[in-house]
């Protein structure tokens, strides 16, 4: 208790990963300030002072829409999540440490990092390949911001 969620104005989550929450002190505070909209509030938390009681908002929404972000940064975990935990040449599922990045291209041959050339590879898959080019079980591809929720599940 104590975590508010904040919606867009389409009564969407502003953010899924992570889920967009605020502390219940920031959403008391924007509310008073008029940028916020209450939608549900704890049905048994009230705030008091001296001379009044006000609920503790449970979800609020913004007034003004929040455009959503459409570019996934590529970053290592996000490649992982694309590549759901799979590696990319045996084809087995790993925890998050037991993963490495792989440049399909490698660096040392002037390989990017950039979506279309890394991939999730096991320790010892990725030791093995070393510095050749091997093709990877799935091709490296861009993920939008509705793949990336999809894998996540």
């Amino acid at each position: 208790m104590g975590d508010v969620l904040v919606l867009n104005t389409d009564g969407q989550p502003l953010s899924v990963l992570p889920l967009s929450k605020i502390p219940w002190q920031q959403a008391m505070k924007l509310w008073w300030l008029d940028k916020i909209y209450v939608v549900e509030y704890y049905d048994d938390w009230e705030v008091r002072t001296s001379s009044t009681s006000f609920k503790v908002p449970s979800v609020v929404s913004v007034k003004t829409y929040v455009q959503r972000k459409i570019k996934i940064n590529c970053t290592r975990q996000n490649v992982f999540v694309r590549d759901k935990y799979t590696c990319q040449y045996c084809a087995e599922v790993f925890l998050r440490k037991d993963l490495t990045i792989d440049h399909v291209i490698p660096s040392s041959l002037g390989g990017p990092f950039s979506w279309e050339n890394l991939v999730a590879a096991c320790y010892k898959c990725n030791n093995k390949k070393g510095a050749k080019i091997v093709k990877p079980i799935s091709r490296p591809y861009i993920p939008n911001y509705y793949q990336m929720i999809k894998n996540m599940e």
